[in-house]
């Protein structure tokens, strides 16, 4: 039994998703329920957008009648489109590699597989098969150098483009037996419960060639409808052609001018055998992207390139006329160029700064930067203009780059998300330990151990459980608020997670969140498998922080669209580079450099290549709405193609040109062509604070100094003081000895600012232990820590009486830093502890002297309560505590602002 291929050719801007879900309205409207239609596309996000638009397609048939009135509800469907919305969630609208794992489950024990089979990454699947190879070195069962290495990598990454290799010359035959055996125990290690891309592909043309499972999978489905599928590879090919010959009715929309993704194993010739092979269906020729204007550039650009040269034919390549509200605003298209006998890196300097004033006119003419996007073949291109952005003060952003999903940041965001889909993941231990938590490594592993994991965390701090609660309601979300709230919501330690960041770290967040936002997933379950595979990838497609004009290559922009859109460095030439092995496409077979096979094959694969790189001139120039921008430096690159097309600035046309193309001519110029900034030199531009003009004097005391000074300069402080020398790594550096007076000081200073208690466990070994001890003998150590023992217990015996008790306190903050300018000088130092009880703030200074002496320590203490007013904006009530005596003094404000005004008549040091 055969069933249909029906292929359309849907050129940018045409609405082939559009014309894709009124296919499916039909079919449903014709009876065939929706669980028996499986659709495909090529990203998981426009899977996505596909299913919501099929969703909102029955929505808007059921509740007005019609869908864009491309199909009207028909008396007695209504039940069939209900029907279908309740199948809709569970119906199968996928990735081409999605559909295929959905048909091999299907069929899974008859093709060998685990129903329940895992497809991993293919960049993991490349580290398992390296495993493999290297271990065959290892064992000696076989040596080879590291030029067979390679290509037997090569041959593992380009495994998709057919069903098996075989040796096409002699030479091969080595690398193809060290390819096979290391593939051998690849399969066996993954055995049948795991699968990579390429090998979900391989299995599904396996099972393509059993027509028994086939009639298995007709049983199940009916119709097939495929979006991008310019974009397949020939293994993918094969198998819809099988799926063909099995008697499914399979529908495929598609742009050969599109197809840029050699890469990835991209081969347009798929698309065009299903053109030859199948039933074409209307082009699509109604753009509703573009103005009139620019509608007449791309049909001349094509209708004047197509050809081998161009990468698609005339056929492949209908003009299109302006639809919608595009069709009634007004475009405009430039094309600049420079020559001259100058190097080419300054004609791109001069270059860079002209698309600068071309960005900007569009400025003047209302467009702000975030319509304006920068196109170009290679980032080093993206670059510089950027530097030349820059250089203007004009924001830029790159919107394609690497590394960005690797940052700490978005893992812990993913992170958090995944644990509130499910808490028993490997997601949770890094969540423990990550900024949303805070735990130790022991810590963590005293949850990770625990029976009741959530009961062993609340323990740790209830904190933790309640955002541990609020994440599981976060994630019933839909996916741009669940992750807004993630981002904003107090769920670490009481405080939003960007709290604890950098300002780099949290720009990074906002265009994370931009980014979803402008292209929201179905789920969160597509949101971080999204963020999984990109962090995975070896050339992401990711935004970076930042906003203003977008910098993105020609890959990263397909799918994608702005009012305003420049291409620059238009006259980069192309030189693909050569690779180490090559695989014929149509039987597999292998080539080595130096063969005659090998050259061949590299002289046809150069030949795509170059084809490809043209196309790539047409994805980028379709993506504006209302103005394209194109600049180019000398003749290389898509120069030759804008003049075959006679869109070249001064050269003859063989017909006008399109009316809103404006052709212009640039001579080399050298101020023009000067050195840009370099961004490694820039320094980040920061609003200088109000005091950094204003000069100070010299005032009676050191330009710096620390508050507890101020009591070595009474003359009658002497022995008996207990006051801590918090300076005494000064004093030790200038050959002084530290007191034990000074080191008591320190350590029950210390003690009380962690909340020590003299009966817990390891309290003596960790005093001995500080490091201030160890000056000392074993002996004086001793009677350090019993000073020390005995000074805290007299504190702990003031909490709740003398004193507020810990739990009392609404706020208690210990050993806080402080540096304030005062009379001329600098003070730096620390108050012992900051609290809050009964609505009121105390400041309160620890001390240890043997004579109660409140007067020593005025100006001291007036400076600290000074920095807490300025800082903090508060009065706290200043007491001084005196714990061998377990009494406390209260300063007045009188006392320490007479203080303070002593401090400034003080005479000047000498």
């Amino acid at each position: 039994m055969s069933g249909t291929l029906r292929v359309r050719v849907a050129s940018a801007g045409t609405g082939k998703t559009t014309v894709l879900v009124a296919r499916y309205l039909e079919l449903i409207g014709a009876g065939v329920p929706l669980r028996r239609i499986a659709g495909a596309t090529f990203t998981r996000a426009a899977a996505g957008e596909l299913r919501q638009r099929v969703a909102a397609g029955i929505r808007d048939l059921l509740a007005d009648g019609t869908f864009l009135d491309i199909v009207t509800l028909q008396p007695g469907q209504e039940e069939r489109f209900a029907e279908a919305r309740r199948e809709l969630p569970g119906a199968l609208l996928t990735t081409i590699s999605g559909l295929m794992v959905r048909l091999l489950r299907l069929t899974a024990p008859q093709a060998g597989l685990d129903p329940d089979f895992t497809v991993m990454a293919e960049t993991e699947a490349e580290l398992i098969f390296e495993e493999e190879l290297l271990s065959l070195a290892l064992t000696g069962d076989r040596t080879f150098d590291a030029a067979e290495r390679q290509r037997a990598l090569t041959l593992f990454a380009r495994r998709s483009l057919s069903r098996e290799f075989q040796a096409g010359e002699p030479a091969a035959r080595d690398l193809l037996e060290l390819y096979g055996r290391a593939h051998q125990g690849y399969r066996l290690r993954l055995g049948p419960k795991l699968l990579g891309p390429a090998d979900v592909e391989l299995a599904a043309l396996r099972l393509a060639a059993q027509p028994v499972l086939l009639e298995r999978l007709r049983s199940r489905f009916s119709h097939v409808l495929l979006d991008e599928y310019q974009d397949v590879n020939p293994v993918q090919g094969s198998f819809f052609r099988a799926l063909v010959n099995a008697g499914l009715a399979v529908e495929a929309v598609g742009d050969p001018k599109q197809s840029i993704y050699a890469f990835r194993d991209a081969d347009v010739d798929v698309f065009r055998r299903a053109l030859a092979e199948g039933e074409r269906l209307p082009d699509l020729r109604e753009t509703r992207r573009h103005t009139p204007e620019l509608a007449a550039f791309l049909n001349r650009l094509t209708a004047g390139t197509a050809g081998p040269a161009a990468g698609f034919t005339a056929a492949e390549a209908p003009a299109v006329t302006s639809a919608g509200t595009q069709a009634a605003r007004e475009g405009r298209v430039e094309v600049h160029w420079l020559d001259g006998r100058a190097d080419m890196a300054l004609l791109r300097n001069q270059e860079a700064r002209l698309l600068v004033r071309l960005l900007s006119a569009q400025r003047q003419a209302g467009y702000v930067w975030e319509d304006m996007a920068v196109i170009a073949r290679a980032h080093a291109a993206l670059e510089t203009a950027r530097r030349a952005l820059t250089e203007a003060g004009i924001p830029a952003a790159f919107g394609s780059g690497r590394g960005f999903f690797s940052r700490p940041e978005i893992i812990d965001v993913a992170n958090a998300i995944a644990v509130g889909i499910s808490p028993s993941g490997p997601e949770f231990a890094a969540w423990l330990r990550s900024p949303f938590v805070q735990l130790s490594m022991e810590e963590t592993q005293q949850v990770l151990l625990a029976e009741d994991r959530r009961a062993a965390l609340a323990g740790i701090d209830e904190r933790h459980t309640e955002a541990l609660d609020r994440l599981a309601g976060i994630v019933q979300l839909a996916p741009v608020a669940a992750l807004q709230a993630v981002l904003r919501e107090p769920l670490a330690l009481g405080r939003p997670y960007a709290d604890w960041l950098g300002g780099r770290q949290r720009a990074n967040l906002d265009a994370l969140l931009q980014r979803t936002a402008a292209r929201p997933p179905a789920d969160l379950e597509l949101l971080l498998d999204s963020l999984r595979r990109q962090r995975r990838a070896r050339t992401a497609e990711v935004p970076e922080a930042g906003g203003g004009v977008e910098l993105v290559t020609v890959h990263s922009a397909k799918g994608l669209e702005w009012p305003v859109a420049a291409l620059f460095d238009a006259g980069r030439r192309f030189s693909p580079p050569q690779p180490d092995v090559l695989v014929r496409r149509s039987d597999g077979a292998v080539a080595l450099p130096g063969s005659p096979l090998y050259a061949s094959l590299w002289e046809a694969e150069r030949e795509r290549l170059q084809q490809e790189a043209a196309r790539q001139l047409y994805v980028a120039a379709s993506r504006p709405r209302d103005r394209l921008l194109i600049t180019g430096s000398k003749s290389g690159g898509w120069a030759p193609l804008l003049k075959q097309a006679g869109l070249f600035p001064g050269l003859p046309a063989d017909g006008a040109v399109p009316a809103g193309t404006r052709l212009s001519r640039h001579e080399f110029a050298l101020e023009a062509a000067a050195p840009l900034p370099d961004p490694r030199a820039e320094q980040p531009v920061r609003v200088a604070a109000a005091w950094t003009g204003e000069t100070y004097g010299s005032g009676p005391w050191p330009a710096v100094t620390s508050p507890s000074r101020l009591r070595a300069e009474d003359p009658g402080a002497g022995s008996g003081s207990g006051e801590p020398l918090r300076n005494q790594g000064e004093l030790q550096d200038s050959g002084l000895a530290v007191s034990r007076a000074a080191a008591a000081g320190t350590l029950l200073h210390s003690a009380i600012a962690w909340n020590w208690r003299p009966d817990d466990d390891g309290f003596s070994d960790n005093l001995l232990a500080q490091e201030v001890m160890f000056p000392f003998t074993a002996e004086e150590r001793l009677l350090i820590a019993e000073r020390v023992t005995r000074h805290l217990r007299t504190y702990l015996s003031m909490l709740g009486r003398e004193l507020p008790g810990l739990a009392e306190r609404e706020r208690d903050e210990a050993e806080l830093p402080v540096i304030l300018p005062y009379a001329g000088t600098v003070w730096q130092g620390t108050v012992d502890r900051l609290y809050r009880a009964d609505s009121r703030w105390y400041l309160d200074d620890y001390k240890t002297d043997a004579a109660v002496r409140p007067e020593l320590y005025l100006g001291q203490l007036a400076l600290y309560e000074l920095a807490v007013r300025e800082a903090r904006g508060i009065v706290p009530s200043v007491r001084l505590v005196w714990l061998r005596h377990g009494l406390i003094t209260d300063i007045s404000g009188e006392e320490l602002e007479r203080a303070r005004s002593g401090l400034e008549a003080a005479p000047a040091e000498t």
